[in-house]
């Protein structure tokens, strides 16, 4: 399970090989121990893990998906620095309170969660 409490998700597709994805890492490392408890981080090798990027829609590394309980809310495709992801977290604060619940067919509220992605 990768999400934190609050069920907020930042997942990072990188290859081994990208030099811009080893930039990003410690902003993304860094940002992880700042929001430890707040907002789950998580990376996936594009080697790997072809079909769930394919699945996922990524197209270039680094790309970081941001997941508000298992809805995508938003992307961001290349470096990353540490305001924008700041930002972008910030941003995805304001679902907040719909990450962890969502709603059935007849409107009844159910819990859900985002599995990790490979399995």
């Amino acid at each position: 399970m990768l999400l934190a409490n609050s069920g907020m998700l930042v997942l990072e597709f990188y290859s081994p090989h990208c030099s811009i994805c080893a930039q990003a890492e410690p902003v993304l490392e860094a940002m992880a121990a700042e929001k430890k408890g707040e907002v789950a981080f998580a990376r996936i090798s594009t080697d790997e893990s072809v079909e769930i990027a394919v699945k996922l829609g990524v197209v270039a590394t680094p790309t970081f998906l941001f997941f508000c309980g298992s809805r995508a809310v938003g992307a961001w495709v290349g470096y990353i620095s540490e305001s924008a992801l700041r930002d972008a977290i910030e941003s995805m604060s304001r679902y907040r309170g719909d990450c962890r619940k969502s709603t059935d067919s007849n409107g009844n509220e159910m819990e859900h969660d985002l599995q990790r992605a490979n399995g």
